[in-house]
């Protein structure tokens, strides 16, 4: 269970990165928020009728609770999921501007566009929740959907250390059902 709609997007990246094996015996329900995740996943784990069937809880790194690996509770870094996820990707823009334009379905020299936008989104957007949504339609409408998958991508393929975190937790906890 994760806090948000962007939250299951990038579990899912990273399950569908890190974990294809597992992918298709994994759900990722989004819930509206943290302490609505953390109490569906506290309920899950006595309720008697979802015996054997394992619950997560990923909550994003704003949480105001903590992370508590024995209770099967982990966070993800940064602060903001779509913020922390968008800022890794500017940050280091002028190398993954290609890789970005080709994971958004661009040809390879539009990298020179997709760099403009990005910093463009950086410095005039207010909601982290619509980063994804500006860069695409920067683009040329691209689907958010598309844009925010591109960005988890790349943000996996980057932070490996961070993406084994997190797939290990998933990983460990599902071989304890095997």
């Amino acid at each position: 269970f994760v806090e948000d709609d962007f939250a299951r997007v990038w579990l899912i990246g990273i399950i569908r990165i890190m974990l294809p094996e597992l992918a298709e015996e994994i759900g990722v329900y989004a819930l509206s928020g943290d302490s609505r995740a953390y109490t569906v996943h506290q309920s899950h784990r006595i309720n008697p009728a979802t015996a054997g069937i394992r619950s997560l809880c990923i909550l994003d790194g704003d949480s105001s609770r903590e992370e508590d690996l024995g209770s099967d509770v982990l966070k993800l870094p940064g602060r903001v999921p779509e913020s922390s996820i968008f800022d890794y990707v500017h940050g280091d823009i002028d190398v993954l501007a290609m890789k970005l334009a080709i994971a958004l379905h661009l040809p390879p020299e539009k990298e020179i566009e997709v760099k403009k936008v990005v910093n463009e989104v950086s410095l005039s957007n207010r909601d982290p929740h619509l980063l994804f949504n500006q860069v695409g339609q920067g683009l040329g409408y691209i689907a958010s959907s598309i844009v925010e998958s591109a960005f988890v991508s790349l943000w996996v393929d980057g932070n490996p250390t961070e993406a084994t975190r997190i797939a290990e937790f998933i990983r460990d906890r599902a071989d304890k059902d095997t």
